[in-house]
This record gives C-alpha cells, structure tokens and sequence, in this order.
C-alpha cells in the first residue's frame, strides 16, 4: 500500500505538453509509486489556460476542486463546476 499526501509531493510544475497553457500538474500517484493501472494527478489551470486537447484509449476520471471550465469531448462541451465529476 502507498500512502502519501498531496502536500508531500513537492511543488506544482508546468504541464510540459504541446498544447497546455498556464496548466500546472503535481503527480500524485504514477509508476514511481507502484501504480501501474490507475494515475492520479492534481491540475491547476489558471484563468485563460488549458490542458491540451488528447485522447485516451482507457477509462479518464476528472473531479474538478474548485473554479469553471469546457471539457471538450467527441461529439459535446460541458461547462464545469466545482463538485462535477466526469
């Protein structure tokens, strides 16, 4: 079992991906961790800013913490809030 806190892992840092802007990500649970299924990570984007468009061949989960946002899927864009789960 690993267990660490989100305070522990260090300092956000700039999500180096083409497409990203004013995005911020801290990796939380990753293959470091013994993880070899399921990854966390902790977002901040800041006003105007994006992750970048991409596409997932595996189950993606997003819970947004606070603030408003656009997920952008295939076929429709859902306006975000906090507490949203997708």
């Amino acid at each position: 079992m690993y267990v660490t806190n989100v305070s522990e892992k260090g300092e956000f840092e700039a999500l180096a991906r083409e497409g990203a802007r004013k995005a911020n990500v801290r990796y939380l649970l990753e293959k470091s961790a013994g993880a070899s299924h399921f990854y966390l990570r902790y977002y901040v984007v800041e006003e105007g800013g994006h992750t970048p468009l991409d596409r997932h061949g595996y189950e993606h989960e997003v819970f947004v913490l606070e603030g408003r946002g656009v997920m952008v899927s295939e076929d429709r864009e859902i306006q975000t809030k906090p507490g949203d789960t997708i």
